[in-house]
């Protein structure tokens, strides 16, 4: 099985940090995945800049996936994917989504990855398009990949300071509690809720458990 690393060593020019950063992004990037509802892959530019080869993929828990083959080691030329080649060369998102539903993607999507100044890879995002039936959890899944997607471009995810205090990768499956900027809780899954009473036995339902403030002594406003 081909690594990331050597794939960033034997096709790319890119250095030991650039690698370092791309080595944490793939090791938490599953719960984007399964926030987006979409598979995952990794893009790196080739040394002669003739393309762009695939390091890694990932694929959602909470949806079919798109890419069922392993591409890991392929290569597209430029010129095949253009929203591969738009965000590489720009370094901007390329988003395709519903005008009444923008947290919906209805295209293949591209994230740029900067360090440095320059960009050192993409990650594209293809979703399932099977059809289905948007409701309240799936919009706040969808709208929390599209935090952590305007993070990674920024280079603000993965959070350092938090990797360290996180045993294992978290899942979505297992609960997702949204917050606002002050910390309070604005929306709380089913079973983050029955979590929270495993904790603590305060709160019976997802609408008590909303207006919660989360710190280091939880507590309702």
């Amino acid at each position: 099985m081909v690594t990331l690393a050597a794939l960033v060593e034997e096709r790319t020019d890119l250095d030991a940090r650039d690698a370092e950063a791309l080595s944490q992004i793939v090791a938490d990037w599953s719960i984007v995945a399964d926030l987006a509802q979409s598979d995952l892959v990794l893009w790196l530019p080739t040394w002669n800049d003739a393309g762009l080869v695939a390091a890694a993929q990932v694929r959602p828990t909470t949806a079919p996936t798109a890419v069922p083959d392993d591409v890991v080691g392929s290569f597209v030329p430029k010129g095949r994917y253009s929203h591969l080649d738009q965000a590489m060369a720009y370094g901007r998102p390329v988003t395709v989504r519903d005008i009444t539903l923008p947290w919906l993607p209805t295209g293949d999507e591209a994230y740029p990855l900067r360090r440095g100044g320059r960009v050192i890879g993409v990650v594209a995002r293809r979703s399932s398009r099977h059809s289905r039936v948007a409701g309240q959890l799936e919009e706040i899944y969808l709208a929390s990949a599209d935090d952590l997607l305007r993070m990674l471009v920024d280079g603000r995810f993965p959070v350092p300071e938090i990797g360290d205090e996180v045993a294992g990768t978290p899942r979505v499956g297992d609960g997702i509690v949204r917050l606002d900027v002050d910390g309070t809780v604005r929306y709380a899954s089913p079973n983050a809720v029955s979590a929270q009473n495993q904790c603590s036995g305060c709160f019976a339902n997802s609408a008590r458990m909303s207006g919660m403030t989360c710190g280091p002594n939880t507590s309702r406003e």
